[in-house]
């Protein structure tokens, strides 16, 4: 990675805490990419890389951090969680969340309604979908990078690949699992889309 030497000022007071050259540079790079990154201007993906961690090493330092990576708070998923525990008991105790769905889907064709049940599924699909917004945006952002890098459409860049016309480099096998990641969850959000907007 190239690098360019940048001069910045620090106080007196900040310089006295005994922090080394190299610590002060972490520091600032770090406050840097987590500012691009909030401002929407990196994904996640870059940020990782910028940092040296990758993207999976940036997620976690976001959570260390305690910065939300959605704009929703840890205090209403918990509350949502805890409505979703106490009416866990209205219905048959089953193995599997798709179970719990059609237990559900039953108990509502009998007539069942209940305010606070409804809110909370009505905030799982919205969660859901603000997770899967979020995520598609930073692949968006990784997606355009490699369309200009290599100065073609993702959409005829996954042609060629399942054509067998690309040859397999890292670039390309990253750009057809990303690409297929996207489609995935563009599928994902027309289903969720449709569920929020029967209300």
């Amino acid at each position: 990675m190239q690098t360019t030497t940048v001069g910045i000022t620090l106080s007196e007071d900040l310089l006295s805490l005994g922090l080394d050259k190299e610590k002060i540079q972490e520091e600032v790079e770090k406050w840097l990419v987590l500012s691009l990154f909030r401002q929407g201007r990196i994904s996640s993906g870059k940020a990782g890389s910028l940092l040296g961690i990758g993207r999976r090493g940036f997620l976690e330092l976001l959570d260390r951090e305690g910065i939300a990576y959605l704009d929703y708070s840890a205090e209403e998923l918990e509350e949502e969680f805890r409505v979703m525990r106490e009416q866990r008991q209205t219905i048959m105790t089953t193995s599997t969340p798709l179970d719990v769905l059609r237990s559900l889907e039953q108990l509502y064709e009998s007539g069942f309604h209940d305010a606070v049940t409804d809110v909370a599924l009505r905030k799982i699909v919205e969660s859901q979908a603000a997770r899967d917004r979020v995520a598609l945006h930073d692949l968006k952002n990784d997606l355009r990078e490699l369309e200009q890098k290599y100065q073609l459409p993702s959409e005829e860049f996954f042609h060629r690949w399942q054509a067998g016309e690309m040859p397999d480099t890292a670039d390309f096998m990253d750009w057809n699992a990303l690409y297929q990641m996207a489609l995935e969850i563009r599928e994902r959000l027309k289903l969720l889309h449709n569920e929020t907007d029967t209300t």
